[in-house]
């Protein structure tokens, strides 16, 4: 009788320590699970923003504009739409430049639950009428961004 007890006893302690472990790892990688997506998102947002900021083209530079400052928020969006619409769209449209960026490589130096800061390598190709051959020119930019309304949106964008 004891030692049914005792083994009874054991199973339990047993039982209990697994549903635990269990319960931790399960915790652990559902942790781990939206630590990736939100790298994830924030990586998306810091290249995908980036491309639209630099590429744009003479016969849609305003709608280009635009859609670039979706991506942005605070001072760099005041600052980046004062600046196309009186130098970027002007200048495109008076010579016909095009400008074509791609994201070589990124990476996220660092995040928190709100601001994340993110490197992004980028080639970029420029035309106009007077330079028809595309102009290459690589770049690394570091990209502070800020969680909006559930969206990550660039908040200051520096080359380096």
């Amino acid at each position: 009788m004891m030692k049914q007890r005792m083994l009874v006893a054991g199973l339990s302690v047993l039982l209990v320590g697994t549903g635990a472990s269990t319960a931790s790892l399960y915790l652990m990688n559902r942790a781990d699970d939206e630590q990736a997506r939100a790298r994830t998102e924030i990586s998306d947002a810091a290249d995908d923003g980036a491309v639209a900021v630099l590429s744009y083209r003479a016969d849609s530079v305003d709608a280009d504009i635009a859609h670039a400052s979706s991506y942005l928020t605070g001072d760099f969006l005041t600052y980046y739409s004062a600046f196309g619409a009186e130098s970027i769209a002007p200048a495109a449209k008076d010579r016909g430049i095009t400008s074509s960026a791609t994201v070589s490589a990124s990476s996220i130096v660092s995040s928190s639950e709100n601001s994340a800061v993110a490197l992004v390598f980028v080639n970029q190709n420029v035309t106009s009428t007077d330079a028809p051959d595309p102009k290459a020119a690589s770049s690394s930019l570091r990209i502070e961004l800020t969680q909006v309304d559930g969206r990550w949106l660039i908040a200051k964008l520096d080359p380096i």
